[in-house]
């Protein structure tokens, strides 16, 4: 056997590629069920976050005192492609981008170990930088709102984070489960300014006595009684009122109870956020996906235990208000139902052309013979059920029975020369095998670079680019293996009969005859003598190609430029139909552009025209030897395959015309199921009156038929609209945020925008960013260019996405009295730090329960 006979091989020896492809069908099935379904590939990006948080700190104190240092730091790691930082009040973010291809986990370790090299030099008062790298892959399932009439916010608040996120996180695959809303339990130190001052003690001394005393420490290990027992010191008090009762050392001898400076209480956290649906105040958590897991298999098992929790706990009400699960559903049982419906429609042509239900059978069991192996061969390869792969699958389906049709049509035709099927099968196969095996990898040829992209769109398209090549693979191996031995055993021969004849393949012939006739070159060429220099005819014939190449598309660029400026179909749309975005709208002005594009190709063709009726004027001379080389040379104009060309050069320049005119953008808006308003107010913006435009907000959204439930998350100065959309509604979810937003534009006090589908990073489809050292220039600068982008009309709302000026409280020591007294700067702002916000956590005193810790937090009253 060789490959070049391998079909012949196959019919002889039916039982081993019968066999192969039952156990490829099989595995693939196999695979096909355990392959997780999620809406887009699993990629990596390799970019490291480094956050670094100090409560209370400003900007200005951020990137002086801790982003540069990060910055110097991680500069000098091999591999890093860009930089960027944000210094904002209390924190400080910095985006490192490797290269494409360094490993992320090296990455993270790598800027890990650059942040330990400063760690020294950062501010005292910082929380421990979180070093994490930018996970793309992976994804947020949805949002639940948790409500119960009998428990207070702080019951409800570690409810979610002691039972629902405990039970959620045991589901395998899940990678996440937080909460937002909500408020954390704490002990209450409310020190009395009066008291303190009177007896000469400070917040700093209170915290450090509580930091250093109430505490459950480790003693050592002693020997008693010929065993080693474990020593415990026992610190922790019981409760708020025995902490209230603990004694403070002033110095020099004198301490003082607690309760006398100030109230103790067990209470909770100062509310930094809140969240509402329809006025009443529930408690949310949201779940995330692990890199590799399935979306609707986590989500699935997320909800049977959810339902288990509702079981266990009736007077626990869990909605669900936003989930991303539903989308990935859709587009899946979609993709599943356009490859199905490409394989049946793929059948039925397949019928009408061969007219010979047998012939169509064995066609057709091509396609499921090369799609449900490609699955096994995806599952080898790491891949999942997501659009593009299914995508993949769907695009291919007609392509499965091409090479089949190829071989069952060549074998009919052996069949109708008088020999049997047997025979037919192992002639025809063979003969026909070379030209379907250069078909199929023509198709790989085109596909496979698709799946060696690099890069991240190289990420996203290698499921796309590699599951078409292994399908068209697969289907050449039925074809030249399966199709041939199949028609062997299966096919009827009935004799010799035509083929090939009737009477659509008469017109077929006939238009193809026309297509390919050269009669009025001929006709023209008659008792013409052809030029004597060969080389100059194919010079001029040359120089006149290039012309009817050349000016011909500049022709139809130039017009379709010049007519386009006019905006004909805009202005005329615009006159009749006041809505830009309407479907009216589009109906007028879409035909109006399609003319516009047939007239620009109509002035192209007519210079092309010109060319030809240039050489009838240089021909008038036709008794010259010059002019009978012109008709000769014109008459090539008239051969009926120089049309053709000239038709597939036109729908060139056409197809360049679309394509110059299509908006690129990275991925399609879709019409989701969901959407989210983002609001931001000036900076110092207190919780209730963030809470109160949010409320504003709501109440338009509320006002739309479109809008089934919104969630608003808030918190200060800023806050979070999650909108679900009403499955029955007439508008797309585009058009829904299009015809909304000039609305919110007009909300007074606040900037409020939709989320762009399409806005990665800052959340909106174009992020421009500018460096530099001058703050003030670089301010300007940007204000300059805000103005300059509010002139162009395919920008909307352009704005300045840096911090607005935020007021501040500004505090300099008298430093002869705080020399006099021996007050440090430092010592100053950290005993103003407590006394205002409380410890930063890592450094607080914690209170010991039977299950956590909690903090205990010192302040003023």
């Amino acid at each position: 056997m060789n490959f070049r006979n391998i079909s012949a091989w196959s019919i002889r020896n039916p039982v081993i590629p019968l066999v192969a492809f039952c156990v490829l069908l099989l595995a693939g099935i196999i695979s096909f069920a355990r392959m997780d379904v999620v809406n887009m590939p699993d990629i990596e990006f390799p970019a490291v976050s480094v956050t670094i948080s100090q409560p209370g700190a400003a900007p200005t104190e951020i990137e002086n005192q801790i982003t540069q240092r990060v910055e110097a730091a991680v500069r000098s790691i091999n591999g890093v492609k860009t930089i960027s930082s944000t210094a904002r009040e209390g924190s400080s973010t910095t985006n490192v981008e490797f290269e494409i291809g360094t490993d992320p986990n090296d990455a993270v370790a790598e800027v890990k170990n650059a942040v330990d090299t400063v760690r020294g030099s950062l501010p005292d008062g910082i929380l421990e930088p979180r070093i994490s790298k930018q996970e793309i892959s992976g994804g947020f399932l949805g949002i639940y709102a948790v409500q119960a009439d009998d428990m207070t916010i702080e019951q409800l608040s570690w409810f979610i984070d002691d039972t629902i996120s405990k039970r959620l996180l045991s589901i395998d695959g899940m990678a996440e489960v937080g909460r937002f809303g909500g408020v954390y339990r704490e002990i209450e130190v409310i020190l009395d300014p009066a008291r303190m001052q009177a007896l000469g003690v400070t917040a700093s001394q209170i915290n450090s006595v509580l930091l250093q005393s109430n505490i459950d420490a480790a003693g050592g290990l002693a020997e008693i009684g010929g065993t080693r027992q474990s020593v415990r010191v026992l610190g922790n008090n019981a409760n708020a009122y025995e902490l209230s009762q603990r004694q403070i050392q002033l110095g020099g001898g004198r301490t003082v109870r607690l309760a006398d400076v100030a109230t103790v209480r067990d209470g909770f956290s100062e509310r930094t956020s809140i969240s509402k649906v329809r006025d009443k105040e529930v408690v949310n958590f949201f779940m995330s996906r692990a890199k590799g897991a399935s979306d609707v298999a986590v989500f699935d098992e997320a909800q049977k235990i959810i339902e288990q929790i509702k079981a266990e706990n009736p007077d626990i009400a869990i909605i669900p208000l936003f989930n991303t699960v539903k989308y990935t559903e859709s587009q899946y049982q979609s993709s599943m139902r356009a490859m199905i419906e490409g394989a049946i429609l793929a059948v039925v042509v397949v019928f009408f052309f061969l007219r010979d239900w047998r012939a169509t059978v064995i066609s057709s069991i091509a396609i499921p013979l090369s799609a449900i192996p490609t699955f096994f061969f995806m599952d080898l390869m790491g891949f999942n059920l997501n659009t593009l792969s299914l995508l993949a699958l769907a695009l291919v389906a007609g392509v499965l029975v091409d090479d089949a049709i190829v071989e069952i049509e060549n074998i009919v035709r052996h069949m109708r020369m008088g020999k049997s099927a047997y025979q037919a099968s192992v002639e025809a196969a063979d003969e026909i095998g070379l030209p379907v095996v250069a078909t199929s990898f023509c198709i790989v040829a085109v596909f496979l670079p698709v799946g060696l992209m690099p890069g991240i769109s190289g990420q996203f398209f290698k499921n796309f680019g590699l599951t078409v090549v292994v399908a068209v693979l697969m289907s050449l191996a039925v074809a030249r293996m399966i199709t041939p031995m199949l028609a062997a055993y299966f096919l009827e021969a009935k004799g010799a009969a035509s083929h090939g004849e009737g009477k659509w393949m008469d017109r077929y012939m006939s238009i193809l005859a026309w297509s390919i006739n050269r009669g009025k070159m001929y006709a023209m060429r008659e008792g013409i003598e052809p030029p004597r220099s060969r080389f100059l005819y194919i010079l001029s014939m040359f120089f006149f190609l290039l012309l009817m190449l050349i000016l011909p598309a500049v022709a139809v660029f130039g017009a379709f430029g010049a007519i386009s400026s006019m905006e004909i179909p805009k202005t005329i749309a615009d006159g009749i139909v006041s809505d830009p975005n309407g479907t009216l709208h589009f109906l007028i002005e879409m035909p109006l552009e399609l003319i516009q594009f047939t007239l620009a190709l109509a002035i192209g063709l007519g210079v092309a025209t010109g060319i030809i009726w240039l050489l009838k004027l240089l021909a008038r001379g036709g008794a010259t030897r010059f002019g009978q080389s012109v008709i000769h040379l014109r008459s090539r104009f008239f051969d009926h395959r120089v049309w053709m060309l000239g038709v597939g050069y036109f729908s060139l320049l056409f197809t360049i015309l679309l394509f110059a005119n299509v908006p690129g953008e990275f991925q399609p808006s879709i019409n989701d199921d969901n959407s989210r308003v983002e609001i931001e107010l000036v900076p110092g913006s207190t919780l209730a009156e963030t809470e109160r435009v949010t409320r504003q907000v709501a109440d338009l959204l509320y006002e739309q038929p479109e809008v089934a439930r919104a969630l608003e998350r808030v918190r200060e100065a800023r806050s979070t609209i999650y909108i679900t959309l009403a499955e029955d509604r007439e508008k797309t979810s585009v058009e829904f945020e299009r015809d909304l937003a000039p609305q919110l534009s007009q909300i007074p006090d606040a900037r409020v925008r939709f989320q762009s589908q399409n806005g990665f990073g800052g959340g909106r489809d174009i992020n421009i960013m500018l460096a530099g050292s001058n703050p003030e220039l670089l301010n300007e600068t940007a204000a300059q260019l805000v103005e300059q982008m509010k002139g162009v009309s395919l920008i909307v709302a352009p704005r300045i996405n840096a911090d607005l000026r935020r007021p501040e409280i500004l505090i300099k020591p008298r430093e002869d009295l705080a020399a006099e007294l021996g007050v440090t700067t430092r010592a100053l702002s950290q005993t103003i730090r407590i006394a205002t916000m409380g410890e930063i956590e890592q450094n607080a005193a914690k209170f010991s329960l039977s299950d956590r810790q909690i903090p205990i937090r010192v302040k003023l009253s």
